[in-house]
């Protein structure tokens, strides 16, 4: 991760983060209809602060990326609490969102959420990836990611990816 003061700064969030978070999900998600409601971003922040990160660039959060960590192999479901899945113990890492400012998309910022969040699952001896999208399969299947499958929800298409770890390193 990057650390300089000019270059984007990769960190966990703090509660006090949330408010641009909340603008960067509704400003990258609403166009497909996959927007999450604020309290549910809250209660993934609360629960698992590790898997909770941001990108800052000058002294803005530009970006940022969500997890659970699951016991169970299901698939993601839209919309679901955290509460539901998550589990301290789990060894499956669910990215449950990357977004970045439309602004500043394209500078490889959700490049380093991604790789923070792999080193989170990595960390946490997680044996799997797992995340759902609407539109961001090639951004997935260019670092690695696998297609499981691909569904309907709520009306939505989506692709199913996973990376499978082991002895908490990529294979």
């Amino acid at each position: 991760m990057r650390t300089n003061q000019h270059c984007p700064v990769v960190r966990r969030a703090v509660p006090a983060d949330l408010p641009q978070v909340f603008e960067i999900e509704y400003e990258a998600f609403m166009p497909y209809g996959t927007a999450e409601e604020p309290a549910i971003i809250a209660a993934r922040q609360s629960l698992f602060s590790e898997g909770f990160l941001v990108v800052e660039q000058d002294d803005r959060i530009v970006g940022y990326g969500s997890s659970e960590k699951w016991l169970q192999d299901p698939d993601p479901v839209t919309g679901e609490p955290p509460q539901a899945a998550h589990d301290p113990d789990g060894t499956i890492l669910c990215i449950t969102a990357i977004a970045i400012r439309n602004s500043y998309r394209g500078r490889g910022f959700g490049t380093d959420i991604l790789d923070g969040l792999i080193d989170v699952a990595k960390r946490h001896n997680c044996r799997k990836i797992k995340l759902e999208t609407s539109h961001a399969a090639d951004f997935y299947l260019h670092r690695g990611f696998q297609i499981a499958k691909h569904k309907e929800q709520c009306g939505l298409s989506l692709t199913v990816l996973e990376m499978e770890l082991s002895g908490g390193t990529s294979e």
